[in-house]
C-alpha cells in the first residue's frame, strides 16, 4: 500500500525506521533509538547507491546495505527482513561468496603485479652488482701485476711506495 503511495519500491530502512517509531513519533526503547541513530549515519551511503546502482529488485535491499551494518551479517543463504523462502541469489543475482572470491582474485592480482615488478628490479640491482663485482675483480687483478711489476722494478725502495695501502 505504502508502495503505491510512494511510487517506488520499498526499502528495507524504512521498513525497519517504521518499526523502531511508535505513532506519536517516540522511539519504542533507548535500543530502537540507538538502532535509528546508526541506520542514519549510513543511510546516504544506501541512497547514493540506489542513484548510481539502480535498485536490483522490486526491493531495496543490497548484501551490504545500511541493515546489514547495524544488525550484522545474515545467516547464510537468507535476506533479512524478506520472510522464509527468499534466498540471495533470487533478489540480489549474485552469490555471496562468489561475489568475495572476485573481489580476493583482483587484489590478489595486484599483489601478484606488485611482487612481479618487485622481482623484476631487484634481478635488475643483483646483475649491476655482478658487474661492479667482475670490475673489481679486474682491477685487482690489474693491481696485483702492478705490484709484481714495481716489485721487481723497484726492489727495496717499494716499502715507502707501499705504506699507506693495503696489501693485496
Amino acid at each position: 500500500m505504502k508502495e503505491l503511495q510512494l511510487d517506488r519500491p520499498v526499502c528495507c530502512v524504512e521498513v525497519i525506521l517504521s518499526i523502531l517509531l511508535k505513532k506519536n513519533g517516540n522511539y519504542v526503547n533507548e535500543e530502537g533509538k540507538s538502532i535509528a541513530e546508526k541506520i542514519s549515519e549510513n543511510l546516504s551511503q544506501d541512497q547514493e547507491r540506489v542513484a548510481t546502482e539502480g535498485v536490483p529488485s522490486k526491493i531495496n535491499a543490497y548484501p551490504d546495505d545500511v541493515i546489514g551494518k547495524v544488525y550484522g551479517a545474515e545467516h547464510s543463504g537468507r535476506v533479512r527482513g524478506l520472510g522464509v523462502g527468499v534466498c540471495p541469489t533470487s533478489v540480489f543475482k549474485t552469490r555471496k561468496y562468489f561475489t568475495q572470491f572476485e573481489s580476493v582474485g583482483s587484489s590478489s592480482q595486484k599483489n601478484v603485479e606488485e611482487l612481479q615488478k618487485e622481482v623484476h628490479t631487484l634481478k635488475e640491482k643483483l646483475n649491476g652488482y655482478e658487474e661492479t663485482k667482475e670490475q673489481l675483480s679486474q682491477t685487482q687483478d690489474q693491481l696485483k701485476v702492478l705490484l709484481n711489476f714495481m716489485q721487481r722494478k723497484f726492489g727495496d725502495e717499494l716499502p715507502t711506495f707501499n705504506q699507506g695501502f693495503p696489501s693485496l
